[in-house]
C-alpha cells in the first residue's frame, strides 16, 4: 500500500478553511482543527482520527535542527509531514475572518513542507524514515496520515520523536529565493528535500576564495530528474558540466573568488517530495602543460601555466598518479621542470595543481612525442 501523500496538502489546506469558518469542524477531525501544541525535543502521543487525520503543532525558538522520526505506528503505515508558513496572526485574522482572499491566497502559496518521511518498506515507502530538519524560528504544523481500514484495525494510537539535533548541515526552509538561500560550508554534506505539489526549488550560497572549479555533487532517494544550476552574485547563470550515474549527479563550473548561488531542482515522477544529499568544494584550476623530449635526458622539459603562486604542481608517469616524476610549489604563474625520467619512445605525463585551501585540481593529461 502507497500513502497518498497529496491528502497532506489537501488536508492542510481544509484545516485552514476549518479555522476561517469555511467548513464545519462536524465535518471533518476536532482534533486537526485544534491543532494542539506539542513541545519541541520530546516524544509525542497522539491518536488519528477515524479517518487516519491527525495534526499538531510546535515552536522553534531560534535557528536549530530538529530529528523526526517515529517511535511506535502500531503496525499502521503513516506519512508525517512538517509544514511552514502559517503564525499565530495568521491563524488570529483566519478565526476572526479579518483575511482577506487575496491574502488567503498568498497564504496559500506561501505554505512549505520542510520535511516528510513514513514508517514503510520498499516501493511503497518514500525511502526516508527519520529526517533532519532545519527549523527557524516560528510555529510549525506537524500533519499525519494514514488510512481508515488500519487505524480500524491496529487502533489509533501513535507517537512519534521531535528530538533536538546537534546536525548542523541541513537546508533551512524556505530557501526558495537567493535572499533566503542556505548558506554551506563548503565539503560538507546537506540533506534537503523538494517538494514537487509546492512547485519547490531550492537555494544554496557558497563562498570561493579563489579561483577554482565549483563542483557540486548530488545523490537522490529515488530516481528523478535532478538539477543543479550555478549562479554568480550578479544573477549571471554560469556554464556547467553534468555527469550522472545511477541517482548520483555531479555538476562543475569554472569560478573565481566571490559569491555564488546553487539552485537545485528537479522531477521525481509520481513522487510528492524528493529527499536528497547535497556538497560543494572547490577544486583548484586545471592547469595547463607542455612536454619538450628531446635527445639527451638533459634537455627534457615540463611547463606548466596556468597555476597561482603557492600551488603544489606534481607531475606523475602514470593516470592512477602512483609514480611521480617531479613536484614543486609554484612561486608564479608558470612552473618548469627539468627532468630525466621521460621515455625515448614517448608518452603521458598527467599534472595536477593543489592550492592550500583548495581541493587538488582535475588532472591534466598531455601527451608527448618520441625523441627525434
Amino acid at each position: 500500500m502507497k500513502l497518498n501523500y497529496q491528502k497532506i496538502s489537501i488536508a492542510f489546506i481544509a484545516f485552514l478553511l476549518i479555522v476561517s469558518g469555511a467548513l464545519s469542524v462536524n465535518n471533518y477531525s476536532a482534533q486537526a482543527a485544534q491543532g494542539d501544541s506539542v513541545k519541541l525535543g520530546t516524544v509525542v502521543k497522539r491518536t488519528l482520527d477515524a479517518d487516519g487525520m491527525d495534526y499538531f503543532q510546535f515552536t522553534s525558538t531560534k535557528k536549530q535542527t530538529m530529528k523526526l522520526s517515529f517511535k511506535d505506528a502500531g503496525k499502521k503505515a503513516i506519512g508525517l509531514a512538517v509544514v511552514k508558513g502559517l503564525t499565530a496572526k495568521q491563524i488570529e485574522q483566519l478565526e476572526q475572518e479579518t483575511i482577506s482572499d487575496a491574502e488567503f491566497e498568498k497564504l496559500l502559496d506561501e505554505v512549505k513542507v520542510v520535511a516528510l518521511i513514513d514508517n514503510m518498506k520498499g516501493e511503497d515507502s518514500i525511502g526516508q524514515h527519520t529526517a533532519y530538519v532545519g527549523l527557524q524560528k516560528g510555529t510549525y504544523f506537524v500533519m499525519a496520515i494514514g488510512e481508515a481500514a488500519e487505524v480500524k484495525k491496529y487502533g489509533n494510537a501513535y507517537s512519534v520523536s521531535l528530538a533536538k539535533s546537534t546536525k548542523k548541515y541541513v537546508e533551512y526552509e524556505s530557501n526558495d529565493t537567493r535572499a533566503k538561500a542556505t548558506a554551506m560550508q563548503r565539503s560538507k554534506v546537506y540533506e534537503g528535500s523538494l517538494a514537487f505539489l509546492f512547485d519547490d526549488v531550492d537555494y544554496y550560497k557558497v563562498q570561493v576564495p579563489t579561483t577554482g572549479k565549483l563542483v557540486l555533487k548530488a545523490s537522490t532517494k529515488k530516481r528523478a530528474d535532478f538539477s543543479m544550476n550555478i549562479y554568480d552574485a550578479k544573477k549571471k547563470k554560469l556554464k556547467k558540466t553534468t555527469t550522472k550515474s545511477g541517482n548520483h549527479y555531479v555538476t562543475t563550473a569554472s569560478v573565481k573568488k566571490g559569491t555564488y548561488y546553487v539552485r537545485v531542482s528537479g522531477d521525481a515522477y509520481d513522487e510528492f517530495l524528493l529527499h536528497y544529499q547535497l556538497k560543494a568544494y572547490v577544486k583548484t584550476a586545471t592547469p595547463k602543460a607542455s612536454v619538450a623530449n628531446k635527445k639527451g635526458t638533459k634537455n627534457d622539459r615540463i611547463k606548466v601555466t596556468g597555476v597561482k603562486k603557492g600551488d603544489t604542481v606534481i607531475v606523475y608517469a602514470d593516470a592512477k598518479k602512483k609514480k611521480v616524476i617531479a613536484k614543486k610549489k609554484a612561486t608564479s604563474s608558470t612552473v618548469t621542470f627539468k627532468t630525466t625520467k621521460l621515455s625515448d619512445r614517448g608518452g603521458k605525463v598527467y599534472v595536477t595543481a593543489k592550492n592550500n585551501v583548495l581541493y587538488t585540481s582535475s588532472t591534466k593529461s598531455v601527451t608527448y612525442k618520441k625523441v627525434k
